[in-house]
């Protein structure tokens, strides 16, 4: 019988820090989802004289915040844990 050995996806962390890791990292995955439906609600019903202003100032925001989901979505699934966007 062989024994095989389990390698951590993160070198230096075991499998209890990487899960520790991971969970952190879909906190901070569910508050950028968060911020990212909000900006986009408040995109989609800014009204009054400073529409043009607001509506313009919101895209940029939204699309850094979409950058920073995608990136710690990814991040979660390489160190071998599932990004949950629900």
């Amino acid at each position: 019988m062989t024994s095989t050995t389990h390698r951590s996806a993160v070198p230096g962390l075991d499998d209890a820090a990487v899960a520790r890791l991971a969970d952190e990292l879909q906190d901070r995955l569910a508050s950028l989802l968060d911020l990212q439906l909000t900006l986009k609600h408040v995109h989609w019903n800014v009204a009054g004289p400073t529409f043009i202003a607001v509506h313009e100032m919101l895209d940029p925001q939204v699309i850094a915040v979409r950058s920073m989901t995608d990136a710690i979505a990814e991040r979660i699934a390489t160190i071998g844990g599932e990004p949950r966007g629900t």
